[in-house]
């Protein structure tokens, strides 16, 4: 089961803005699983990433979110709060590309790439795995046997949200949904080692680990907080249905 993580940052509770993050316990960057790594297309995006949509959806929907703190001075109606959500991902990675030969050294020189966004050669790729999964030199890679790469990638998602206090019912409306979407890498090779050995792993190129995404792209507005805040409120007082413009619809 999934577990939810509050964490809540107030400041300036008296004014017209506030900022409130919550998160979602181990879901912000995927992590390879073959049984989890489907070709990559843009109808498989749509069919995975809605999919685990739905499923956070189904697992919010039976949470309560609290924002208002009663021991707090409870804020004036039509009060905004731009919430960061923490990242949320579907847990499935995409392949780009893969090769594989009974002679490794056949496929060292191919390209393999992410979209425009990312491009490495079977080399690098089978040099980097061996070396961060297996503290292996390249020098201890068996070139004449069987080797192959394989390159993915995975999406991550935060939201920018803009809530406002509605003083009649005692909670924060959801008035704007803006998304931002970051692309990372996984990398997965197999190969005989001269130690006599398959060796077969993949590296996760994520935050955890220590590394950024290799592309960033955000919808119109999300890093304008006058925009969320001013929609937000113009969209309360003339009760108007919630702005979203997202990648992938979640429904906080």
């Amino acid at each position: 089961m999934k577990k939810f993580i509050y964490i809540v940052v107030i400041t300036l509770l008296m004014t017209s803005s506030l900022s409130i993050v919550y998160a979602y316990d181990n879901m912000g960057y995927t992590k390879y699983n073959q049984n989890k790594c489907v070709p990559y297309s843009e109808e498989n995006v749509k069919l995975y990433e809605e999919k685990a949509a739905n499923e956070i959806k189904i697992f919010k929907d039976n949470k309560t979110i609290d924002t208002y703190q009663p021991s707090s001075v409870e804020p004036n109606d039509g009060t905004v709060n731009i919430i960061t959500t923490s990242p949320w991902t579907s847990g499935i990675t995409y392949e780009d590309g893969s090769k594989y030969s009974n002679i490794l050294s056949n496929i060292i020189n191919i390209s393999l790439t992410i979209s425009s966004y990312f491009t490495k050669t079977v080399y690098n790729i089978v040099k980097d795995v061996a070396l961060i999964a297996f503290g292996m030199r390249w020098d201890e890679v068996e070139v004449s046997a069987p080797g192959s790469a394989k390159l993915m990638h995975s999406y991550s998602y935060i939201d920018k949200l803009g809530k406002v206090w509605n003083s009649s019912t005692r909670e924060w409306v959801l008035k704007v949904d803006i998304q931002k979407r970051q692309w990372y890498r996984h990398e997965y090779a197999s190969f005989k080692g001269k130690d006599g050995y398959t060796h077969s792993a993949a590296v996760d190129y994520i935050p955890t680990f220590g590394y950024g995404p290799i592309h960033e792209e955000s919808k119109a507005y999300f890093d304008d907080n006058t925009f969320i805040s001013n929609t937000a409120r113009e969209l309360y007082l003339y009760n108007r249905p919630t702005y979203y413009d997202v990648y992938t619809y979640v429904g906080y």
